[in-house]
């Protein structure tokens, strides 16, 4: 495995999302290759940090711009994120 498919396969590994074959392959590139080992726990540490952040606030007004969107037929509201 080259470390860029490392990297692609990274997030999966952590969320067990790999079939046995692919998991294996990752996890002796992981034990062989400093680099992506480093990449893989800032991948874990990332995702660590994001589920324990609160989540943010909802705007009281997008709720009702996304269901007049949706009722005109576009698929987002005018208005931006």
């Amino acid at each position: 495995m080259k470390c860029r498919e490392a990297a692609e396969h990274a997030s999966a590994l952590l969320d067990h999302d790999l079939d046995l074959t692919l998991r294996a392959r990752l996890r002796l590139h992981l034990a062989a290759c400093a680099p992506c080992r480093r990449f893989a726990e800032q991948v874990r540490a990332t995702r660590d940090l994001l589920r324990g952040a609160p989540a943010p606030a909802p705007d009281p007004g997008r709720e009702d711009a996304v269901v007049a969107a949706l009722l005109r037929g576009k698929p987002e509201p005018d208005d931006g994120p």
